[in-house]
């Protein structure tokens, strides 16, 4: 399902943004420095997520934008699934929702989130996407979203020790939407 919808003719997903910032990470370029504003996608927007969330996508990044999206979501809901189905199969109705549809159609990562919140080991991931992902955290908290979370920003500053302030300016520039911060 993800796939089909995000192989339509001059669609791009949300899902854009990490794999771009993804493939320019892996060719040495900042994520937070590029858009995807060339050809054929025509997106001016810069990236404006943790950088933990450019590793999460890395392993995606080789693939076709559709393809990589439909993994990404394929995996994410993977996760939520087995996580919904520990006890009885009766959850499992959430992937009939509009709203999962919705996500599946835009490559969004609220099942992987979800799959984080309800799968204690996982909870490191709620940096990556922190305006869904720390609220749901911060209401079912565990050691691995904690512990776990804070590791995870800390190692990523292996990769990047600026990219914290490089973050806050590009949310800085955000239209539309304006964050919080």
């Amino acid at each position: 399902l993800a796939l089909a919808f995000m192989m339509r003719r001059g669609f791009y997903p949300d899902f854009i943004a990490f794999w771009y910032a993804a493939r320019a990470f892996l060719h040495g370029l900042d994520p937070y420095a590029v858009t995807p504003s060339g050809a054929p996608y025509f997106v001016n927007d810069r990236f404006f997520y943790p950088f933990p969330s450019v590793l999460v996508v890395v392993p995606f990044a080789p693939f076709a934008l559709p393809v990589a999206g439909a993994l990404f979501f394929a995996v994410s809901s993977g996760l939520l699934a087995f996580a919904l189905s520990r006890d009885g199969y009766a959850r499992l109705t959430l992937f009939l929702s509009f709203p999962y549809v919705m996500a599946a159609s835009l490559g969004q990562w609220a099942p992987l989130i979800m799959a984080a919140v309800l799968l204690p080991g996982l909870g490191f991931l709620a940096v990556c996407k922190p305006n869904i992902g720390v609220a749901l955290a911060l209401a079912r908290p565990t050691r691995a979203a904690v512990y776990g979370g804070a590791a995870v920003l800390v190692a990523s500053l292996a990769f990047d020790v600026h990219w914290p302030m490089k973050w806050i300016a590009n949310l800085r520039t955000m239209q539309g939407h304006p964050p919080p911060l």
